[in-house]
């Protein structure tokens, strides 16, 4: 193929290829703009150890780093430890768990994922007259 050629193709090629990229960016523009579009974002995650549920209010208060955060679950909230489907009923005072929050309630937020992370923390005490350290639950 001559160098003449080989311009006039690659010219031809340029003017057929670019309606096809200004399709498709107006296609994801579009697509974009759809509210069930956005499912990819990243999900705001919260952890910290279970203080308060208060089931009458479905709600749940955790502290972290001695912050209290609030939030609300339903019945769609998936609660897990590992890969083991659990309840509200299963959450203990102290355990540690990671909240991944629904976006569709940024004033309230409400709970689509629990993840029971592990059980309540505790700390040593004092020395025992036998030699042993005591544990105390630092929750109670």
């Amino acid at each position: 193929m001559s160098d003449g050629a080989a311009a006039a193709s690659v010219a031809g090629m340029r003017g057929r290829s670019c309606p096809r990229i200004a399709i498709l960016l107006v296609l994801a523009a579009v697509l974009g703009a759809l509210p069930g579009a956005r499912q990819a974002a990243a999900s705001t995650r919260i952890a910290g150890n279970v203080w308060i549920i208060d089931q009458d209010a479905s709600m749940v208060t955790i502290i972290d780093a001695g912050h209290h955060l609030k939030f609300t679950y339903g019945d769609d909230t998936i609660i897990r430890r590992g890969s083991t489907n659990r309840t509200i009923h299963d959450l203990r005072r102290g355990d540690r768990i990671v909240v991944t929050l629904a976006e569709e309630m940024p004033d309230v937020p409400r709970a689509r994922l629990i993840a029971i992370a592990g059980p309540p923390a505790t700390a040593a005490g004092p020395l025992t007259g036998t030699g042993t350290k005591r544990k105390t639950d630092v929750f109670r």
